[in-house]
């Protein structure tokens, strides 16, 4: 028993992590997660309610499923068909239903049902019986379902039954903050760290300051000025080891400007603070001189239960990067220059 009590646990974990990161990925302009999704709830379905969502409503061989993605033909003839969706507002319910319509509902399917993966509302106030029109049965309260409605499924479940959704979340890498794609993970990981930084950062009143701004500059000069001869191996290795991670940082930074610029701000200046700490100097712009210093600020924002994940330490290590490149921490040099491709210059030389 506790063995099935665990996995419980973990499936409402795992779930709940899938609602995070695709919310991160989002945020960072890539959508394909919706696509994404339904492969995997094609098969999560099958395990919760036994649909044979074997279909895909707008492949070649179906195409043009308006407001529907899976289609599910039933052992005793009931058709149904489903929408994945990460939008949850009314209008969405009505735009499926009328998609439904046009071409489902004609074909034989009888049944729709909208799982809102990101969560649904309980829309008290919305009516969908006109563009329902009689036409079908819809009742909002079972054919829209979301995560809670998977999990209540969970409660009585036998044993089989749970594990089998368990192995199924664990080969998804649900488990383990995996989701559906290596970059979701990243995204993942860095909104977990901003968020640490964000609830332990000292609480004070923000500095007046100017933030000074995130232009490019020319990378290389800019280590050549703060860091010895001997150590810029090492620094070369640790651009290639985060410059992926560090491009979807800089994603994520634009996003959370857009959303919650003064947060940004704030975060700013905690990166600044705690780099004159690890410094002992009261200015941000002192030389780093070590790269220690950059690995150890990056240690400081991992949460005490990752410190031992790479994966954490990797994605911090980026953040702080970030920082370095884009001028907010670490000697600057006497000019910047516009227009530079950062990507080429991982293969210029430091000599």
């Amino acid at each position: 028993m506790k063995k099935i009590g665990k996995y419980k646990e973990d499936i409402i974990e795992a779930l709940n992590n899938i609602v995070r990161y695709a919310d991160y990925q989002n945020k960072a302009g890539r959508f394909d997660i919706n696509k994404d999704a339904e492969e995997f709830y094609r098969g999560l379905l099958l395990l919760v309610y036994g649909w044979e969502l074997g279909k895909n409503a707008n492949d070649e061989i179906n195409p043009n499923y308006e407001g529907v993605d899976l289609l599910y033909l039933g052992k005793e003839g009931s058709k149904i068909a489903v929408q994945v969706t990460s939008e949850n507002d009314s209008e969405k319910v009505h735009k499926s239903i009328r998609g439904f319509k046009a071409k489902a509902l004609n074909d034989g399917y009888t049944e729709l049902y909208i799982l809102m993966f990101k969560g649904k509302q309980d829309f008290p106030k919305a009516d969908f019986a006109k563009s329902v029109d009689n036409q079908f049965t819809f009742e909002k309260n079972k054919h829209i379902i979301d995560h809670s409605d998977l999990c209540a499924k969970l409660k009585d479940a036998e044993d089989d039954y749970t594990e089998s959704i368990w192995k199924y979340l664990e080969k998804w890498d649900g488990l383990k903050y995996g989701n559906l794609d290596e970059s979701t993970n990243d995204l993942g990981i860095i909104g977990e760290i901003f968020e640490y930084i964000q609830t332990n950062k000292p609480r004070k009143l923000s500095s007046n300051e100017n933030i000074l701004s995130s232009a490019s500059i020319d990378l290389i000069p800019k280590i050549k000025i703060n860091f010895p001869i001997e150590q810029r191996d090492e620094i070369s290795r640790l651009i290639k080891k985060v410059w992926d991670k560090k491009e979807i940082v800089k994603l994520f930074m634009e996003k959370q400007i857009e959303e919650d610029e003064v947060s940004v701000n704030e975060l700013t200046i905690t990166v600044q603070d705690d780099y004159c700490k690890i410094k002992n100097h009261g200015n941000e712009e002192a030389k780093v001189e070590d790269i220690q210093i950059l690995r150890s600020l990056a240690v400081s924002y991992v949460p005490n239960n990752k410190k031992k994940e790479i994966g954490y330490i990797a994605n911090a290590e980026a953040l702080v990067f970030y920082f370095f490149e884009f001028c907010f921490i670490g000697n600057k040099t006497e000019h910047e220059k516009n227009n530079i491709d950062s990507s080429s210059q991982l293969s210029i030389s430091f000599d």
